[in-house]
């Protein structure tokens, strides 16, 4: 068993290296009708910072309203800091 989950380490590994939007998609409803959490999870951290791109994406559309959801949220919460901290530099410089 222990080393079944080794495997699955690797393989999410792999998988993250090498993800593209319309992987990633695919893999969050794979991920939710297997219960695998940690395989979601690398999904949306990259749904998040690829948003812009994915949305477009049939295999988006094809997602449950909720990962859709919380992948929207998560991207904009995202840009909101980045501009935060755009502005704190932008600030800081002009001291």
């Amino acid at each position: 068993m222990l080393e079944l989950n080794l495997v699955a380490v690797k393989c999410r590994s792999v998988v993250e290296q090498n993800l593209t939007a319309k992987i990633a998609c695919q893999l969050t409803s794979i991920a939710d009708i297997y219960g695998d959490i940690s395989l979601k999870r690398i999904c949306l951290k990259y749904l998040r910072y690829h948003y812009d791109t994915a949305r477009f994406l049939t295999e988006f559309d094809e997602l449950d309203e909720k990962s859709k959801f919380e992948i929207k949220k998560a991207h904009e919460k995202m840009i909101n800091v980045e501009q935060k901290k755009m502005k704190r530099k932008i600030l800081k410089q002009n001291k």
